[in-house]
């Protein structure tokens, strides 16, 4: 259940970035955006966007400079989905280490 639980709070968060892809988010932004549905997920995203920052589906910024991860992003890191991330949401290119809610996705 962990694992199909980290999977689908990664699908989460590159939908959460598809559908404001004109801007980067914070972390917190999205941690907040989220915990409506799911109170215990601020415990999960630093770890869930640094997987998807090493899989080359988001960016994460420090102000104006790339961030380069030894660890779990800052709250404060903006975060960008990348042209892969939007393959990876509109079906292109598929990732088993990624759920989706919906399986059609868009």
């Amino acid at each position: 259940i962990a694992i199909a639980r980290r999977k689908t709070t990664r699908g989460t968060l590159i939908k959460l970035l598809y559908d404001n892809h004109t801007t980067a988010l914070t972390a917190q932004t999205m941690e907040y955006a989220l915990m409506e549905s799911d109170p215990h997920i601020s415990s999960e995203i630093g770890a869930q966007l640094y997987y998807l920052c090493e899989k080359g589906y988001v960016a994460l910024y420090d102000g104006g400079e790339l961030m380069t991860l030894t660890q779990n992003p800052p709250r404060s890191a903006l975060v960008r989905l990348t042209g892969k991330g939007i393959d990876l949401m509109e079906g292109t290119v598929d990732d088993d280490g990624i759920i989706f809610g919906d399986a059609a996705r868009y």
